[in-house]
C-alpha cells in the first residue's frame, strides 16, 4: 500500500506559505471580474453574436437605418445600436442605478481595446489651455466645469472607437466614430413616416 503522503505544514513567513497564499488571493479577487465578461460586448459584433453573449433580448427599437436590442446581464443592462448589421453603440447601465466601479470601467475599454490601447481626455484641462480666460458669468463657468468634469472620456489610439461615462447617470457608452454617417441618415429620413416600432420580449 502507498503510504498517504504527509500534509504539508504552512507557517507564515516561509515562501511555499506566501506562494499558496498569493494563489488564493488571486483566484480570489478574480472571480467577479472573470464574471463581468459576459456583460461586456464588443463593437463590430452581429446580431446573433449579440443573441448568444447576451440572451433573449429585452426589446427591440428599428429607428431609421439602425436597430436597438437591449438586453439584461449579470445586473446590466446593455443597449446595443447596431448599423449596417454590426454593433456600431454600446451602452451599459446597471440596473439597479448605482455607479459602475472603475475597474468595470476599465474592463469593458479593455474588451474593446482592438490593436490599439485607449486614452483618457481631460476635458477640464483642454478646455482650460483653449480658454485661459474664463469669460461670461462666474457661475455659468463653474457649472461649465462640473459638467466638463462629470464625464469622462476616452479615445482609442487607432481613431476608430471612443467612449464615454457619465459619472452622474452611471451611464457608459463606447461607439465607432462614424456617429455624423449615422445622424444625416435619421435627419434625412421623411418625417411623416410611421412611428417607430417597438417589439416588446
Amino acid at each position: 500500500m502507498t503510504p498517504l503522503r504527509k500534509p504539508m505544514n504552512l507557517i507564515p513567513g516561509d515562501s511555499r506559505f506566501r506562494q499558496k497564499t498569493c494563489l488564493w488571493l488571486f483566484a480570489f479577487l478574480a472571480v467577479p471580474v472573470c464574471m463581468l465578461h459576459p456583460a461586456f460586448g464588443r463593437l463590430g459584433e452581429s446580431y446573433s453574436e449579440c443573441d448568444a453573449r447576451y440572451g433573449k433580448p429585452q426589446s427591440i427599437r428599428i429607428e431609421p437605418g439602425a436597430q436597438v436590442r437591449r438586453y439584461h446581464k449579470r445586473g446590466m443592462e446593455v443597449a446595443i445600436r447596431f448599423w449596417k448589421g454590426k454593433s456600431a453603440e454600446i451602452t451599459y447601465r446597471k440596473l439597479n442605478h448605482h455607479l459602475m466601479s472603475d475597474d468595470e470601467q476599465q474592463f469593458s475599454l479593455s474588451v474593446n481595446v482592438a490593436t490599439s490601447s485607449w486614452a483618457k481626455v481631460d476635458q477640464v484641462a483642454e478646455w482650460k489651455a483653449s480658454q485661459p480666460v474664463a469669460e461670461g458669468d462666474p457661475e455659468d463657468h463653474e457649472a461649465l466645469m462640473e459638467d466638463l468634469a462629470s464625464f469622462y472620456l476616452w479615445e482609442r489610439g487607432d481613431g476608430e472607437a471612443e467612449a464615454s461615462y457619465d459619472r452622474r447617470e452611471g451611464i457608459l457608452m463606447i461607439s465607432d466614430v462614424d456617429h455624423l454617417e449615422r445622424l444625416a441618415v435619421r435627419e434625412e429620413t421623411d418625417v411623416s413616416a410611421p412611428p417607430v416600432e417597438t417589439y416588446g420580449f
